[in-house]
């Protein structure tokens, strides 16, 4: 579902670009390019945005010799603030910062079917530095860095002990696709690969205790408003 979501953007996002081409770049009526500097796209700039899509993964719990793997999946909400500034041979290097809500959450049976535990996945924050390449007003990057993660593990019927959230620390890669539609407003898709850091939860039992991981990713579609002017003369 998330992977046509993806493709959908980007169509949406190539079909504007083609009804705006001629706008953007033509001369002005009454005179040719050689009458004055051709304006160009500058990436350079403070921007600031919301963001929504979607989330998938797996939660790992290890305990007693054996693991359990819990798939999850759900929305994200958000927002993001980044800068970047783009260099004279149309490399663009800059900084990101992201938070979502998630709503992905899954269940399996428990070691003892008589339970069902369950994994959701509440939050998760990225500070990562992205590196693209401008192509006129798109804008496609990589981008790695640091993600936090708060996830939450239970028990269905609630077992007493069972029941904890935590923060785990980890990393993040991904990449994305930037497209400004005006000077001002960008819009963009971006993909994210989490793995979240193994920390230590309740087991339930006095004493045991379990150890708990996840590999997520997720797809949002973002826009955001860039503060700065976006345009500057072709020498």
């Amino acid at each position: 579902m998330y992977r046509r979501a993806l493709l959908g953007l980007l169509s949406g996002i190539a079909i504007v670009s083609s009804a705006n081409a001629a706008d953007i770049y033509a001369p002005a009526a009454g005179g040719g390019y050689k009458d004055g500097p051709v304006a160009v796209y500058s990436w350079t700039g403070i921007y600031a945005g919301v963001q929504g899509g979607g989330m998938w993964g797996t939660q790992t719990q290890s305990a007693h010799g054996s693991n359990l793997d819990i798939n999850v999946d759900g929305g994200v909400v958000g927002g993001q603030l980044g800068a970047q500034y783009q260099f004279y041979n149309n490399l663009v290097l800059g900084v990101d910062f992201a938070g979502q809500g998630s709503f992905a959450d899954g269940s399996a049976p428990c070691p003892n079917h008589s339970y069902s535990c369950d994994a959701k996945i509440r939050a998760d924050i990225q500070i990562v530095g992205r590196a693209g390449y401008a192509l006129g007003n798109f804008l496609p990057y990589f981008k790695g860095g640091y993600a936090d993660t708060s996830m939450r593990s239970t028990a269905t019927p609630l077992y007493a002990g069972f029941n904890e959230s935590h923060d785990h620390s980890g990393w993040v890669i991904g990449g994305g696709l930037d497209y400004a539609v005006t000077p001002s407003i960008v819009l963009g898709v971006d993909y994210s690969h989490i793995e979240a850091d193994s920390v230590t939860y309740s087991d339930g039992i006095a004493g045991a205790v379990r150890n708990v991981d996840a590999t997520l990713d997720t797809v949002t579609a973002r826009l955001s408003y860039k503060f700065t002017p976006a345009a500057a003369p072709l020498k």
